[in-house]
């Protein structure tokens, strides 16, 4: 595979950011090292996922569809007078399929391998409400995430490799009520906007050179509906449903090159992705 020039830089800056921010959110967080309350948490999930991409007049270009099961790590910290600071890996996957009209009577159709993983840091503040039967949690936080998409050749239809990686911002309430001494349900439901994109595509025909896009965001969410439950002094289960959603414009066109010499033109359609699942988490407190 011939790989974007930029491509091995682009790596690194993703390892090398997640290390520099959970360094400035430990540092960020207001309260002495004495004070904190440390929590780690380790999931699993499965989600079914959806990509679209559509043209300028909302026609159907491709879809991908199938199930992507996952992984997340976590480390929290709470403070004093209820600030709060996260980091977050979280990693998918899997094979989907892959479909593409052709015709009014005719498809194309194939498999993409799909890898996805992210990191996010939060900052926050805890709050207590109704005497302390529920509670509010209000945060923000920066993250990176990286989306590998390689769709196999069919026949004499090559296929594609391509790269997206995107950083972005979010926003984000959390509500809390406790059920019993040992339940609580949550709903968190946190926006986030999209920066710094971009897409490396590589043609599986040998012939055309690899090309990148800079990509424009539209503002996407996460919302989760979870019940936790307090199994031991420290240790807690949590599990339930998961919705993320991300949307993309139609990008700007760019060259297509062979050897150098420009043969015609690229452009990435508007696109949205869809995972809605289920994520079970086992959360230990020192």
């Amino acid at each position: 595979m011939t790989r974007h020039p930029h491509f091995q830089i682009r790596v690194s800056r993703f390892c090398q950011g997640g290390r520099v921010a959970f360094f400035l959110l430990l540092c960020a967080i207001p309260m002495t090292a004495g004070a904190l309350q440390w929590a780690g948490a380790v999931s699993v999930s499965v989600a079914a996922f959806r990509y679209q991409e559509r043209d300028e007049a909302n026609r159907l270009l491709d879809e991908e569809e199938g199930g992507l099961p996952g992984i997340g790590l976590k480390l929290d910290a709470m403070g004093t007078e209820g600030w709060f600071g996260g980091a977050e890996f979280r990693y998918r996957d899997d094979a989907v399929d892959y479909r593409a009209p052709m015709s009014s009577s005719e498809e194309l159709k194939s498999t993409t391998h799909e890898r996805i993983r992210s990191f996010s840091i939060s900052l926050g503040r805890h709050f207590e409400l109704d005497r302390r039967a529920s509670y509010l949690d209000l945060y923000g936080g920066l993250g990176v995430r990286e989306w590998r998409r390689a769709i196999d050749s069919v026949g004499t239809i090559f296929g594609l490799q391509e790269r997206y990686e995107w950083a972005y911002a979010t926003l984000g309430v959390r509500s809390g009520r406790r059920l019993s001494d040992r339940d609580d349900l949550v709903v968190d439901l946190c926006v986030r906007r999209p920066f710094d994109t971009s897409l490396d595509v590589n043609f599986l025909n040998g012939v055309d050179d690899p090309v990148r896009l800079s990509l424009r965001g539209g503002v996407g969410f996460r919302l989760s509906l979870v019940w936790q439950r307090e199994v031991g002094d420290a240790l807690s289960m949590h599990a339930g449903p998961v919705i993320d959603y991300w949307r993309f414009d139609r990008s700007q066109d760019v060259p297509l090159t062979r050897n150098g010499e420009v043969v015609g033109a690229v452009v990435e359609p508007a696109s949205t992705t869809l995972e809605a699942g289920i994520v079970v988490e086992i959360r230990q407190r020192w």
